[in-house]
């Protein structure tokens, strides 16, 4: 996560601390990555109308007895539930890049209303510890305080939640490898519950508003 935000981040140069970039260039990539955002719920969105479609078109060839085209058709929904596991990785990707655009920009107004203590710890933490910590929600200026004081508490409790509700995240990449093996690989037996489960699951909505807020 530490090298897909740096690298968004700071595209231009790639050198320089998160918190030496001035607070228009947060406010910049914040409103980059929640119109990202939009745009992968989007396309989410249309994956579950497709998923959806073949499920019903798997249902209707099985209930006439087609069993080889109703295999197509569940050929054709796991590579789409695939796609859709992908697309959700990358919207909790995009999600905590834009939290951490946020923060960043939280903290510039920190700084301006606080002692500047508060900003010289955190110039002083290692850049990877410090997007562990503020990618994963939102933090308004209070909050941000209220953590500092309470300071080694702070990073356990922080980095141990990241890492349990931003697995999905990691996984993106390993999606986007296994569909792509998926489609090389000989035929094998398909449980269409595994296929068609909780296709209006939530779980990839812990980006945005729901991460935020957690």
């Amino acid at each position: 996560m530490f090298d897909s935000i740096k690298s968004w981040l700071s595209s231009d140069d790639g050198g320089d601390h998160p918190l030496d970039r001035p607070k228009e260039d947060h406010q910049v990539k914040r409103r980059e990555a929640e119109q990202d955002l939009e745009a992968l719920r989007s396309e989410r969105d249309e994956l579950r109308e497709e998923l959806e479609a073949k499920r019903e078109q798997y249902e209707q060839a099985k209930d006439a007895g087609n069993d080889e085209e109703a295999d197509d058709y569940l050929r054709d929904a796991e590579a789409v539930k695939n796609r859709l596991e992908t697309k959700r990785g990358r919207i909790d990707e995009v999600a905590q890049q834009r939290n951490f655009a946020a923060n960043m920009v939280n903290i510039h107004e920190m700084r301006a209303s606080h002692d500047d203590e508060y900003w010289r710890r955190l110039k002083e933490m290692d850049e990877r510890e410090l997007t562990r910590m503020f990618s994963k929600q939102e933090m308004e200026v209070d909050e941000m305080v209220g953590m500092l004081e309470r300071g080694g508490d702070l990073s356990d409790q922080t980095v141990g939640s990241y890492r349990e509700k931003t697995q999905d995240m990691h996984r993106a990449s390993d999606l986007e490898e296994k569909w792509r093996q998926e489609s090389t690989e000989p035929s094998v037996s398909r449980d269409p519950d595994a296929i068609f489960e909780d296709i209006e699951e939530t779980s990839d909505e812990r980006s945005g508003d729901d991460l935020e807020m957690t």
